[in-house]
């Protein structure tokens, strides 16, 4: 298949109650290009690879499907499925979530066309819990046209990982950095590292529009947030890795000061709450970064909107991711 537009990358693992809704997201959409559909499920035990056989052929030749005999870990499942990807625009599908409007990959694509400047466009999503339902989650993707540092810094994302359409760095070089993905990837969430050196090297838009259901699962199931129990110390050596990036790349100054922000903040959790990091580390990468009084500032910034969503919460009876 030629001339692909859109490469759609799905992983799973033990998604067979909702793969299908996921699989028939992608069959309901209406475009005017080619797309293709990689899928890598990771030796799940339970029925979705009999499920990824039977919409074998109503996909036809648009997907490619590996259908692990063994384990080999969720972040090698998504280098597997993203690196075969052909697509001028990747977008990720988490099997456990769904896209709810027939013309979102269309909106992307006809967004990104439009705007070169660009190296990706997101868009809004609604929160469902395990059995589909609506729940009162504000998952905090950014309300404002552009995407920039200052809503990293404040753990705003600009889009949920499904509504996330890029421009294909596998196949191009674009300046992203694919180990540094990786390798962070293998860390903490590798939604972050994604964003982080997308935005070093060009524009991140976003859509008002609400596209797509993102489940929240926090106890069971296979998000990095359900798998993952990290301390305050393993996050400070994730965030070391944005500092380590950032430094090696000459990023500029506030790409530097961000990486050391989150690093520091980090590590501020680790020596008070867990006890893991002693101030005496904390002093060795201060005299390291001479810009604390910017970094703190950051820091505060966060503080006041966990607080400020906490107040907003209670009163109008939402949770704020």
């Amino acid at each position: 298949m030629d001339n692909i537009k859109v490469s759609i990358c799905c992983v799973t693992y033990n998604h067979e109650k909702y793969l299908r809704e996921a699989l028939d997201g992608i069959l309901m959409q209406k475009v005017n290009f080619e797309y293709e559909v990689i899928i890598g499920d990771d030796h799940s035990a339970d029925a979705s690879q009999d499920i990824i056989r039977s919409y074998q052929d109503k996909f036809g030749k648009r997907m490619i499907a590996f259908l692990g005999d063994k384990n080999i870990g969720a972040n090698d499942n998504y280098a597997r499925v993203q690196s075969c990807s052909r697509g001028e625009y990747v977008v990720v599908l988490e099997t456990d979530d769904k896209w709810t409007d027939q013309y979102k990959l269309q909106k992307q694509v006809d967004y990104l066309d439009a705007h070169p400047e660009a190296v990706a466009v997101a868009h809004r999503c609604q929160v469902i819990d395990q059995n589909s339902n609506r729940i009162d989650i504000v998952y905090p993707d950014c309300k404002n046209k552009k995407y920039t540092l200052r809503h990293f810094r404040k753990w705003i994302m600009p889009g949920q990982t499904t509504s996330i359409m890029y421009r294909n760095y596998h196949t191009r070089d674009i300046g992203v950095d694919k180990d540094f993905i990786y390798r962070c990837s293998e860390l903490g969430p590798g939604d972050r590292s994604k964003i982080f050196s997308l935005l070093s090297v060009g524009a991140i838009h976003c859509l008002p529009d609400v596209l797509s259901e993102y489940r929240l699962v926090r106890y069971s199931g296979n998000s990095f947030s359900a798998t993952n129990k990290l301390k305050y110390k393993d996050y400070a050596d994730y965030w070391k890795c944005f500092v380590t990036f950032s430094e090696e790349k000459r990023l500029p100054k506030s790409f530097v000061d961000t990486a050391y922000a989150m690093y520091m903040e980090a590590m501020l959790a680790s020596c008070f709450i867990q006890h893991d990091i002693s101030m005496k580390e904390i002093k060795k990468v201060l005299k390291i970064h001479k810009n604390w009084v910017k970094i703190f500032g950051y820091i505060l910034g966060h503080i006041n909107r966990v607080m400020f969503n906490c107040v907003k919460g209670f009163f109008n009876g939402k949770e704020y991711l």
